[in-house]
């Protein structure tokens, strides 16, 4: 996929733990990395690999990840009052986690193609244009 690239907290999630579509994030990685795209980052994505790695493993694998992302042709995005302004507006009107709203934000006010597996953002289809990274199989009960 060639242009702009909103990598979500799962899709960085999919390729660390090596998930289903850990593929696709890599060839992004190294289509920025020789100029044929761009990727960004937005700043909740930050806080939440943090402390999920730092949950799931240790602080130190934590810590590692985020040294390997600054390794990463990635522009992280800061919010402004109007991105905080349309995360509030999102969060009002879709079942989206705060740390959602700003990321869906953060695609839809710089017209990013927003890389996900959470089925969280499929409300969204029609502001946000996405890439849908293979979703996690539930279990039949």
């Amino acid at each position: 996929m060639s242009g702009n690239i909103l990598l979500d907290t799962s899709a960085i999630l999919c390729l660390v733990l090596d998930e289903e579509g850990a593929g696709t994030v890599e060839r992004s990685l190294l289509s920025a990395k020789s100029g044929h795209c761009m990727l960004f980052l937005s700043f909740a994505s930050i806080t939440e690999l943090k402390y999920i790695i730092w949950r799931q493993r240790s602080e130190a694998d934590a810590d590692k990840l985020m040294k390997l992302m600054k390794t990463w042709n990635l522009e992280i995005i800061y919010p402004d009052e109007e991105l905080c302004l349309l995360a509030a507006k999102l969060k009002k009107e879709y079942p989206l986690s705060f740390a959602d709203a700003f990321i869906a934000a953060t695609g839809i006010m710089n017209k990013l193609v927003l890389m996900h597996k959470d089925p969280e953002y499929d409300p969204l289809g029609e502001i946000l244009e996405m890439q849908r990274l293979p979703y996690k199989k539930t279990k039949a009960i």
